[in-house]
């Protein structure tokens, strides 16, 4: 092995270690089962690093990896049948604060999101309400309210027009919306009366 081609390869053992649980967190919300994730996320690292001389150090690695992964797994979309996907495992650990993120960003209404989250069934409800959309919307919901990207950077890794993202934020926003509002008025409401029962 060349030393160039040394100093790549030890290039991307870095970077793939720096983003690796982003990676696999990415893959959760995007598959919503603890299996696949781990699967979608392995490919997605064995591509990225076949495909890794194509790779512009000046660029955020990230960036460039979740093209890989949004890719691929709407390659696996479109190459088995929709299977149904299970819940996540019991010893997935969710990202308080992704969860926290999803709220703000899908919920504008909600003025508590920490208590809500508290409530380990809503989370499974949030994460099961992200898998309901199609792959395209969940994929910018991820994007943009839980990994914090500029329309301009999804634009890119999902090579569509701005204007096309843009639209679907906002629907993918819409339709979360409406799925999450009765959990949290039913929430809401059976906390109010907790708090005010004396």
């Amino acid at each position: 092995m060349t030393k160039n081609r040394f100093d790549r390869f030890n290039l991307f053992e870095e970077l793939a270690a720096k983003h690796a649980p982003q990676v696999y967190n990415t893959a959760c919300w995007m598959t919503g089962n603890y299996q696949d994730a781990q699967d979608l996320a392995q490919e997605t690292l064995i591509r990225a690093l076949k495909g890794f001389n194509r790779y512009n150090p000046e660029l955020p690695f990230d960036r460039w990896i979740y093209r890989i992964m949004y890719n691929l797994y709407i390659d696996l979309l479109r190459s088995q049948k929709k299977k149904k996907t299970e819940p996540l495992d019991e010893n997935y650990n969710y990202n308080e604060e992704v969860h926290a993120k999803v709220a703000r960003g899908n919920a504008a209404d909600i003025s508590r999101p920490d208590k809500i989250l508290e409530n380990e069934e809503l989370k499974l409800q949030i994460q099961q309400a992200i898998d309901s959309l199609s792959p395209e919307f969940r994929m910018v919901i991820i994007l943009c309210d839980i990994e914090g990207l500029a329309y301009e950077e999804i634009s890119r890794i999902m090579d569509c027009s701005i204007g096309t993202i843009r639209s679907r934020i906002h629907r993918s926003r819409k339709m979360l919306r409406k799925k999450l509002a009765n959990l949290v008025a039913s929430e809401f409401k059976s906390d109010d009366q907790n708090d005010f029962s004396f």
